[in-house]
C-alpha cells in the first residue's frame, strides 16, 4: 500500500495510520508554522550549544494564506532548532523526526524539529 504525499508515494503497511500533525491534519514531511517565541536553555546537550531554539505554532495553509493564527482551541506549540535565522512572527517550514536530523546544521544532533525555510508567500489552488 502507498500513500500520496507532496514528494511522491510513500510505502505504508496495510492498516497503519498515517502520521498526525500537532494541528490534527495528516502530514508526512513538512509543516507550516509561525514563530511565536524563543527558548533559553543554559544547560543542554553540548551538540546544541550555539543553536537558536524557537517556539513555533503550526498553521494550516489556509491560515498562512489569510495571515491568520490558529484558533485558541487548536493552538499548539513546538520547540524547533532554527537553521535559517528566522525571526519573530515569521512563517516558517518545519520538518520533524529523521528529516530534522538531515538538515545541514543538525547532523548528529539530538533534535526532533528543525526550521528549514522561511515562507515568503503561499498560493492555494482552489
Amino acid at each position: 500500500m502507498t500513500v500520496e504525499t507532496g514528494c511522491g508515494k510513500m510505502p505504508r503497511k496495510p492498516g497503519a495510520a498515517p502520521h498526525q500533525s500537532l494541528i490534527g491534519i495528516t502530514f508526512f514531511l513538512m509543516l507550516l508554522a509561525k514563530v511565536v517565541g524563543t527558548v533559553v536553555a543554559t544547560r543542554k546537550d553540548q551538540r546544541l550549544e550555539g543553536r537558536k531554539l524557537l517556539i513555533v505554532s503550526p498553521l494550516t495553509p489556509e491560515e498562512v494564506e489569510a495571515g491568520a493564527q490558529a484558533p485558541e482551541s487548536r493552538r499548539t506549540y513546538l520547540v524547533a532548532v532554527d537553521t535559517v535565522d528566522a525571526g519573530h512572527q515569521e512563517t516558517v517550514i518545519v520538518v520533524q523526526g529523521s528529516s530534522a536530523r538531515m538538515a545541514a546544521t543538525c547532523k548528529d544532533t539530538p533534535v526532533d524539529a528543525a526550521i528549514v525555510g522561511i515562507v515568503d508567500t503561499i498560493h492555494l489552488q482552489k
